[in-house]
């Protein structure tokens, strides 16, 4: 199972631009010096100096609309997340009867925010409830299906909130997995700063894993689009509750974090 908040983050992506920014200075740098120490006390030849100049001028511009385009970024982003936390049940007597309430606390960056939007993912495959707005002063205006996959939700507010305000808001959802497609894992992609996140998971007896795990990913170094391992690391099951629980503070932009356990005893 897969259920993210959020799409790969456009911080992602600017930085990626501003590291080759700073590589185009460094690959300047070495051309100059290795000319002017191929030459010896001769001048460095008039197309070298144009090579690494250009380079230089390069680096530097990317560098520039890199920071240009998170400071308009930080400008225009109406709220800040300050937590969110994902809880994910199953039904006892139905196991491919699952839950999720996802709980979030944001705060106003300007005056007078009136919606929240969000995302999500599912690798189920049934009837998915449209999400049912429980905290008071808000509602749901609409949800909209962006792709096969990706779900987009925005939640209004009845009253606007005014700069440094905080509000809580809570969306829970049914899910029937008929089509049993459904993976063991509960993820999130940071697409924006959070300043805390929490996974929680919790197995009813009947499809109890020994253990979970807790996994950080980011994005290949070479700039692709697949994941990388970044950390790793066990989560114990309370043997009372049956929940596993992955928290963090601060999670990185454009990482995913995600709970991960053995899908054995799952019906497929």
């Amino acid at each position: 199972m897969k259920f993210f908040g959020g799409i790969k983050s456009v911080g992602t992506w600017v930085g990626i631009v501003r590291n080759l920014g700073w590589l185009a200075m460094v690959v300047a740098g070495a051309i100059y010096v290795g000319a002017k120490y191929a030459g010896s006390n001769e001048s460095v030849p008039s197309s070298v100096s144009s090579i690494a100049l250009g380079l230089v001028a390069f680096g530097a511009g990317l560098l520039v609309g890199t920071l240009t385009m998170q400071r308009r970024m930080s400008k225009t982003a109406e709220y800040s997340w300050e937590s969110a936390e994902y809880l994910y049940e199953f039904d006892p007597a139905d196991i491919l009867r699952h839950r999720q309430t996802v709980r979030i606390t944001i705060r106003a960056n300007k005056h007078n925010v009136e919606m929240f939007k969000n995302r999500y993912r599912w690798t189920g495959v049934g009837d998915i409830t449209r999400p049912a707005v429980r905290s008071p002063g808000h509602t749901l205006m609409t949800e909209i299906s962006r792709d096969r996959s990706w779900r987009e939700y925005y939640v209004v507010f009845d009253r606007p909130l005014r700069k440094g305000a905080k509000t809580e808001i809570e969306i829970f959802q049914e899910l029937n997995d008929v089509g049993r497609t459904f993976e063991p894992m509960l993820a999130k992609i940071i697409v924006e700063p959070i300043g805390s996140l929490k996974l929680r998971v919790i197995f009813p007896q009947a499809m109890r894993p020994a253990e979970a795990r807790a996994i950080e990913f980011i994005r290949s170094r070479g700039g692709g689009t697949e994941w990388e391992i970044a950390d790793e690391w066990p989560v114990p099951i309370d043997s009372n509750t049956g929940e596993a629980v992955y928290e963090m503070k601060r999670p990185k932009i454009g990482a995913r974090y995600q709970v991960v356990w053995d899908g054995a005893n799952y019906p497929r």
